[in-house]
């Protein structure tokens, strides 16, 4: 795993020690650490700045791992393997939490996990069905007939609401406890690539083809009230 600077770009690190290639890497998000689970689903974990090396879980060795997530202080890891298994575990001492069988055979294209860690959404590739699972309890629900597969996956903070980015470059805002769309919002840039939300869930940025990031104040959007189409925003609010 390497670390860089942005400004200049240049290599700052190299994270040592892994047996084998990596499939996804991220930051936990007080910057304290860096967690990488590799394509045979074992599991690093190094403190930062230092890169000593906190934990090594060894993987199942079955299939390769598709999409991981962490919850927004690392207190959940989440990966999910092209098998059907969704498996969590405890990010700061690698202890595993649960795990659940989707779906023998599903591809599984996308992990998200919501900032308290208390809730895991997934989805299948090629499939416009999405799906929530409460960590320690199960199934919560499942969005589906959104038109079109979906690329990404992010909670919007603690608000009880999952965005998916679909290939047909639609936004789709979700309630968690029902599955149902309760906003929509149409991207100029056509399909995203990738969605991430800030901390209070009220921004939604989306990065697509072409280097573009579009952003969105999703702040009136909600289960309980009026929603309104959010609209594209030139620059990031302070929250």
């Amino acid at each position: 795993v390497r670390i860089w600077t942005v400004r200049p770009l240049a290599e700052e690190q190299v994270l040592e020690g892994a047996h084998e290639p990596m499939s996804r890497v991220a930051w936990r998000a007080d910057g304290q650490a860096v967690q990488a689970v590799t394509v045979g689903g074992a599991m690093y974990a190094w403190s930062m700045p230092d890169g000593e090396k906190l934990f090594f879980k060894p993987g199942p060795m079955q299939r390769g791992v598709s999409n991981m997530d962490l919850s927004r202080h690392g207190a959940v890891f989440a990966w999910a393997a092209d098998g059907g298994n969704l498996r969590t575990w405890d990010g700061i001492s690698g202890d595993k939490l649960g795990g659940w069988r989707m779906q023998d055979g599903l591809l599984v294209g996308a992990v998200a996990v919501d900032p308290s860690g208390a809730l895991v959404a997934t989805n299948e590739v090629g499939s416009d069905r999405l799906d929530v699972w409460r960590m320690g309890q199960g199934h919560v629900s499942s969005a589906v007939d959104l038109g079109s597969p979906s690329r990404s996956l992010t909670f919007l903070g603690g608000r009880g609401i999952l965005a998916a980015s679909s290939l047909a470059g639609v936004l789709h805002l979700i309630e968690v406890e029902g599955g149902q769309v309760i906003e929509t919002l149409d991207s100029p840039m056509g399909s995203v690539l990738r969605l991430h939300a800030s901390a209070s869930g009220n921004l939604l940025a989306a990065a697509g083809p072409g280097r573009r990031v579009m952003l969105w104040d999703v702040t009136s959007v909600g289960s309980a009230v009026k929603v309104q189409r959010g609209q594209p925003i030139d620059a990031p609010i302070a929250n």
